[in-house]
């Protein structure tokens, strides 16, 4: 996808998902990808970033209840 894409993207999730989606499409973000000759990066490679950065926060998150519990013991 093409950086037009990408914010087309950006602004369909932001409207039907909500604004916290709104950090995985930054310039920064669609930057690290790897382009091919005309400019566009593949789905798939940020579709997993974006997978394993909410799987993280998701994980994060379980740690810090489970040892709110642990230390509630």
């Amino acid at each position: 996808m093409n950086y037009e894409d990408f914010c087309h993207i950006a602004s369909v999730c932001t409207e039907q998902i909500g604004p916290k989606c709104r950090r995985f499409f930054s310039p920064s973000n669609f930057m690290k990808f790897e382009k091919d000759e005309s400019g566009r990066i593949a789905i798939l490679p940020f579709y997993l970033y974006v997978m394993r950065t909410v799987s993280l926060c998701l994980c994060a998150m379980q740690s810090s209840y489970s040892l709110h519990l642990c230390i509630k013991l």
